[in-house]
């Protein structure tokens, strides 16, 4: 998963975290790059959003509600510091993406539903995002994850 906030993942989803801690213990690989809330991206986005300063506590009580998480097996949290462009979630070979409206949140921008069906498709291009956006990004210290 890469995204800002993710706030509405753990909002919407009350068992989330029992849900990711099962699919750890299966085998799954769950890894998670919220934005860095200090970052100048987030207030970037902050204000492009008219979100008066409030980005980067979604994004802290975000992590509040994942940190039992880290404790887990397969399962890593990072910071990324990269502008938003999009969210998405990947389940092997399917992918939800959010392709972000300049000033306008989230929930408010299309949803699409991705699956893979050929190698270089649109699939393959927003996993290459996915990898680069990951591969950038940096683990999350203990004290921020519960601050």
């Amino acid at each position: 998963m890469v995204g800002y906030a993710l706030l509405h993942l753990p909002e919407n989803h009350s068992r989330l975290v029992d849900l990711l801690r099962g699919k750890a213990a299966a085998g799954c690989v769950i890894r998670i790059a919220v934005a860095d809330p200090d970052s100048a991206n987030v207030v970037r986005r902050d204000e492009e959003e008219q979100l008066g300063g409030t980005l980067g506590g979604r994004i802290r009580t975000s992590l509040h509600y994942l940190d039992p998480l880290c404790e887990c097996a397969g399962v890593e949290l990072r910071y990324h510091d990269t502008p938003m462009y999009n969210s998405a979630f990947r389940f092997d070979d399917d992918m939800l993406v959010t392709p972000h409206v300049y000033g306008r949140p989230g929930r408010l921008s299309p949803l699409l539903h991705l699956r893979r069906r050929q190698e270089d498709g649109i699939f393959d291009n927003y996993l290459t995002h996915l990898e680069d956006v990951w591969a950038s990004a940096v683990p999350i210290p203990a004290p921020a994850r519960t601050r």
